[in-house]
């Protein structure tokens, strides 16, 4: 998924909101990034996302939608398309207001901007000035998006890559796409909320394991 879905997703927490977003630029093992353990869990939360995401069915069938040119970033593309209909579904799916969700978004960035990665650091300003999140609502804001990535992956890679194109396969297959998101991201949904009781119950069944080796005898029982 792509940034306003990550966001989204999280749990209403500034370290989770920032984890969820920052596992698009970090990469490498969680136990290496320098991170507290809360803003750690929103990126390994991030990882488990992407990859219930990548091999979903529906997911699939929406790549199969674009140009075959443009399969190769089907990954890229199909997050950007699905981040328009969260846009323009948002009350279907949250009980907040988007604009003020966005809002509070670029301050959690803004709040820990002295600890972000270099390319979200460099690239924050320009986020917030030209309203990344807020664009997703319209066909022209994501064939904007599209074009920022064609350009930053031509930085990246000295490859031009039209990943743009893909706006005329939102308007060709609108309205199938929108079916597959429809039906997929409350499955989604599904998904952090089990990996997260999961992972409840597994720190749960850790604390009591420890302290099962290490038991706590009231002072009475001391001799």
């Amino acid at each position: 998924m792509n940034f306003l879905a990550h966001l989204h997703l999280a749990e209403n927490t500034p370290s989770s909101k920032l984890g969820n977003l920052l596992g698009d630029f970090t990469k490498g093992k969680i136990e290496k990034l320098p991170y507290a353990p809360a803003i750690l869990q929103g990126i390994i939360e991030h990882r488990a996302i992407d990859r219930f995401t990548d091999d979903h069915p529906l997911v699939q069938a929406s790549a199969a939608l674009l140009k075959p040119e443009l399969r190769r970033y089907k990954g890229i593309i199909v997050d950007v398309l699905y981040d328009h209909f969260l846009s323009i579904d948002w009350d279907l799916y949250a009980n907040s207001n988007l604009d003020e969700f966005i809002q509070e978004c670029y301050q959690i960035l803004n709040d820990f901007r002295p600890i972000l990665p270099p390319e979200l650091h460099r690239i924050l300003d320009f986020m917030q000035q030209e309203n990344w999140l807020g664009r997703y609502q319209s066909i022209e804001g994501i064939d904007a998006t599209l074009q920022g990535l064609s350009r930053r992956f031509e930085r990246r890679n000295n490859l031009h890559v039209p990943l743009y194109e893909a706006t005329q396969d939102l308007k060709l297959h609108y309205n199938t796409l929108h079916q597959h998101f429809t039906a997929f991201y409350p499955e989604l949904q599904d998904f952090v909320l089990n990996l997260r009781e999961h992972e409840e119950t597994e720190r749960t069944e850790e604390a009591e394991k420890a302290e099962s080796l290490n038991p706590k005898f009231p002072h009475s029982f001391i001799p």
